[in-house]
């Protein structure tokens, strides 16, 4: 099953999981209109972390190297899991396989500002050249309102739908749904 890299018109970036791109359009469409989005099969490193937001401290009246048992750790944080419910921390883990899958997902989802951190190479890239690059990167953003606002500007049943749905093209089952109704009606 292949592991899709979607980017969403704004900054965000997401890896899922899915059979075909029909499934990952369905997927999409459980979180937003995935009509704004770009993707394309991501075959490059992998490396994710998913931390609970725990702080675990030690009791300092042992040496450091002592053994401990879990009567020895105060744990701070509790009330995050039980208030969100297992709210996880997620990013990208570290070595040199996270450096790898960071430049990787970059160079897809956001290949302008990825292209300034190349030419610079290890220096810090300037910040002019940054903001002419997230302005560049802008163009998925734009091209999804101008989507939207055709949409808008329409009457027929399937653009009140869409509205209605908050989309701005026909996912696959809604395609199929309009095409059954179609031959029904012939």
């Amino acid at each position: 099953m292949p592991l899709y890299i979607v980017r969403w018109p704004s900054f965000n970036v997401s890896l899922v999981k899915a059979r075909n791109e029909d499934e990952l359009v369905d997927l999409l469409d459980e979180v937003a209109d995935p009509a704004g989005c770009r993707w394309a099969v991501y075959r490059g490193p992998v490396w994710i972390d998913l931390d609970l937001p725990l702080d675990v401290q030690w009791d300092e009246t042992k040496g450091e190297r002592s053994p401990r048992t879990k009567d020895d750790a105060k744990v701070t944080g509790v009330e995050k899991l039980h208030d969100d419910h297992v709210p996880y921390e997620v990013s990208i883990g570290g070595g040199d396989t996270g450096v790898d899958m960071r430049e990787a997902v970059t160079r897809c989802a956001f290949p302008n500002i990825q292209r300034v951190f190349d030419e610079r190479e290890d220096e810090v890239p300037e910040l002019a050249a940054l903001r002419a690059a997230v302005k560049a990167e802008l163009r998925e953003l734009v091209q999804y309102t101008w989507r939207a606002a055709q949409v808008d500007r329409r009457s027929d049943p399937e653009a009140v739908l869409l509205r209605m749905l908050g989309l701005t093209a026909a996912p696959p089952w809604m395609k199929a749904l309009m095409k059954q109704e179609q031959d029904d009606a012939e």
